[in-house]
């Protein structure tokens, strides 16, 4: 992986301010010449995708959403859950929805949480 800049944390108080500042993100990296489908946008299940499509109207954008394939279309940005992450390259990126029960998945934890109170125990 390689980094042009360091990544930009941009924290917001709901779900409205961050498709705000999402949106803002998104015409910025357009202003600086970045071409809309170089530019990948990633929510961690297909549960946040709407927060996306709402960001990218936004944002005055176009957006493919796009299950497993590779390549996005010429002129609009590519919005993926994180699992179709892997191995692909933008010059932008963007991930949205990382809320406390988004990321990590609040299933996943509970589930952890619920077995972890004997490794907590022992490693006191």
């Amino acid at each position: 992986m390689v980094f042009i800049a360091p990544p930009e944390i941009l924290l917001a108080a709901g779900e409205t301010e961050e498709i705000d500042k999402v949106a803002g993100f998104i015409r910025a990296a357009i202003a600086d010449g970045i071409e809309p489908a170089a530019i990948g946008w990633f929510v961690r299940s297909r549960d946040e995708l709407a927060r996306a499509r709402a960001a990218a109207a936004k944002a005055g954008v176009e957006a493919t959403e796009l299950a497993g394939q590779t390549g996005g279309a010429a002129g609009r940005v590519s919005i993926r859950t994180m699992h179709f992450a892997e191995g692909l390259e933008f010059r932008a990126v963007t991930v949205m929805a990382c809320d406390e029960q988004a990321i990590p998945e609040f299933c996943a934890m509970s589930a952890v949480n619920a077995a972890a109170p004997s490794v907590r125990e022992h490693s006191s």
